[in-house]
């Protein structure tokens, strides 16, 4: 048998690397970061309402601390250098299967909505009575400026402002508008050169990355639940083709929500606590509703506890870290509250705001109402008279109607959080956003991966024909929100 030569002999697997060294790792990027956002918008400043003010003036001392940093670093731990970390990652990601099923559905229909807007806006043209928002004279920057997206554009470039006399006045404040996105748009705002369209297009970078993440994670999730490929490439597909998912590519929170809760169930059923941990305060700094994701991973983890039960015959309480993880949307949506009541003196102003926006307890008349009045004058009148009422009301009642089924097949915690995730906002504003709310239902997605394996082409052909007509409604200000 020949001898196998030195490059044929199996080399020994790199050691972990010291937790030190990926927290330097981590500062020098954030530094140099810092330091490359002075150059571009000329200097910035961060903080402010009782938060410690950062203030960098010129690039050139961050660049220098930065260099400082690296240089010490690579004295001590020489390989990987960073770069080479960060390159590894990427390739990791990259050969994920999840990946490989995303990024094609992903890429051609996140493209086909900006294209499709954009066309409508050329042809179609806007109301004229649409309060439309602008930063420039094309109409490609100010693409993703519509409805929320300027509330959270202000928020990125001014951070929040309270007013208490437009409160009297029943004005609508930014308060309303919770932390995650708007901070992340204006940090990344500044690296982008600190002007309006960078700070929006901020946003439109981490809608694109969250969705395509999140994908990726709704993959392996659904292939975990199913334990069949093919049902899990299904539900990301359709899922990038529902009419709804137009939100994932605007300057809204639908990405960056999905992406936590899919990221914190994952993690949970995988008995991963610190990522859970991490997702679940990301949801609850994301949205109003995020901090009901507790009730989510509660029921999930009671059915593992009840599974073990079963096996074993006796019921073993949960670790301290699944019970952090369970409480940590709550925590995330505390931190916000903390705030708020420093700014305003109610650590519940943010919801107060919201009659602002016609959200006010109404229970279920709104939709008691629609129903009496499709009976009284037909469907057809309904539609004609409600169309956006329409386009709500139908995903959200089917949403609703396989919320049983959907628990029955899968797990019980799915159909809390489709419950969780519809019936509170048709309770206190009625069909009003509902409709891009389910995209976010992510059990809807993996139940119709499974349910529609034979017929999955079809299906995505027919939300992809509706995905156009929302994004032609959206882009051009039609109420679609």
């Amino acid at each position: 048998m020949p001898i196998p030569s030195e490059l044929d002999r199996p080399t020994a697997l790199p050691t972990a690397l010291p937790r030190w060294v990926t927290a330097v790792d981590v500062l020098t990027v954030t530094i140099a970061l810092a330091s490359f956002a002075a150059a571009v918008g000329g200097g910035f400043k961060m903080g402010g309402g009782g938060v410690p003010q950062l203030s960098v003036k010129t690039p050139w001392t961050p660049l220098a601390v930065a260099v400082a940093l690296a240089t010490f670093r690579h004295v001590r731990v020489p390989r990987p250098h960073v770069l080479a970390r960060i390159l590894a990652a990427l390739r990791r990601f990259s050969a994920r299967d999840g990946f490989h099923a995303a990024w094609q559905p992903f890429l051609a229909t996140r493209i086909a909505v900006l294209a499709i807007g954009l066309l409508a806006v050329y042809t179609f043209g806007m109301p004229t009575e649409a309060k439309r928002l602008n930063l420039s004279d094309s109409q490609v920057a100010n693409l993703p400026l519509r409805f929320d997206a300027g509330w959270y554009l202000s928020v990125a470039r001014g951070g929040y402002l309270w007013a208490p006399g437009d409160r009297e006045r029943g004005r609508q404040q930014n308060i309303v508008f919770f932390p995650a996105l708007p901070m992340g748009m204006r940090v990344l705002g500044y690296v982008f050169g600190r002007s309006g369209v960078g700070f929006l297009y901020a946003g439109v970078l981490i809608s694109h990355v969250a969705f395509l993440v999140a994908l990726v994670l709704l993959f392996e999730l659904a292939r975990d639940d199913l334990g069949d490929e093919g049902a899990a490439g299904a539900a990301v597909l359709l899922l990038c083709t529902y009419p709804f998912s137009l939100f994932h590519g605007a300057v809204y929170t639908e990405s960056l929500y999905l992406l936590g809760v899919v990221g914190a169930v994952l993690a949970c059923k995988r008995e991963r606590w610190v990522q859970a941990i991490a997702w679940g305060t990301l949801v609850g700094l994301t949205r109003p509703n995020g901090f009901l994701l507790s009730a989510t991973l509660g029921v999930l983890l009671l059915e593992a506890m009840l599974r073990r039960r079963s096996a074993s015959g006796r019921l073993s309480l949960p670790s301290l870290p699944a019970a952090a993880a369970i409480v940590a949307p709550i925590a995330g949506a505390a931190v916000y509250c903390l705030f708020i009541w420093h700014l305003t003196g109610h650590p519940f102003q943010w919801s107060e705001q919201q009659v602002a926006w016609g959200r006010s307890f109404s229970g279920f008349s709104p939709l008691r109402g629609a129903a009496e009045f499709a009976a009284e004058n037909g469907l057809e009148s309904y539609v004609e008279g409600l169309p956006y009422d329409f386009i709500n009301v139908v995903p959200t009642i089917v949403a609703l109607g396989l919320a049983i089924p959907i628990g029955r097949r899968l797990s019980w915690a799915y159909t809390v959080f489709i419950v969780t995730n519809l019936v509170p906002p048709l309770l206190l504003g009625g069909l009003m956003s509902t409709g891009r709310f389910t995209a976010t239902l992510f059990p809807l997605f993996i139940w119709l991966g499974l349910t529609t394996r034979s017929a999955t082409p079809t299906v995505a052909l027919w939300f992809a024909m509706l995905q156009s007509l929302a994004a032609a409604l959206f882009y051009t200000w039609r109420p679609l929100f």
